[in-house]
């Protein structure tokens, strides 16, 4: 049984709309069930353990999970391992190195946040519903450096919306402020 490929809101048997005790609840519910300490030698249950609880470090925390409802799982795959390189020509299994679970943990996210923050834009109420085209300069830039973001309609107050530079390539993250609120 292969659940890797499964959504984070499904592992917790949750809907996308669940509050925070609701992911609590039921983490705490499938962490007990599939604990490796209540499932001896059961490596399906300890696999199934391990992606409980990347998921619930995902949605427990409200940055990550804007990020993850904004990108998928494939971002958090990245920084945690896919679990499925173990080891390895040159890793001697060691954490740390490059290879598997080692890749993540809490200093891959901080480095994805210095490098990927969230950014507050403040918009109209007319920009937020009819959509607009705004200018972002990044802090201590000249006036050269700013670049143009196309913003969607229908927005509303606390969305995230991913963007790309298409000077640099980089992406980057905003949240609508919506001025009047």
């Amino acid at each position: 049984m292969s659940v890797t490929a499964a959504d984070y809101y499904t592992l917790l048997n949750i809907k996308r709309d669940a509050s925070p005790d609701d992911i609590k609840k039921s983490f705490r519910t499938l962490a007990h069930r599939f604990h490796p300490d209540k499932n001896p030698g059961d490596i399906e249950a300890e696999e199934r353990f391990k992606e409980i609880s990347q998921a619930y470090e995902v949605l427990s925390d409200p940055e990550k999970r804007v990020l993850y409802d904004r990108t998928g799982r494939s971002m958090f795959e990245s920084m945690y391992g896919s679990g499925n390189m173990q080891g390895g020509m040159g890793c001697a299994g060691k954490r740390g190195c490059g290879c598997g679970r080692g890749r993540g943990g809490r200093a891959a996210w901080s480095h994805l946040m210095q490098n990927m923050a969230i950014h507050e834009i403040s918009v109209t109420r007319e920009e937020a519903v009819h959509g607009a085209e705004i200018s972002i300069k990044p802090a201590n830039a000249s006036d050269e450096a700013a670049f143009q973001v196309r913003l969607p309609g229908n927005l509303q107050h606390g969305t995230v919306l991913r963007c790309m530079n298409s000077g640099t390539g980089d992406d980057f993250f905003i949240r609508i402020v919506i001025a009047d609120e």
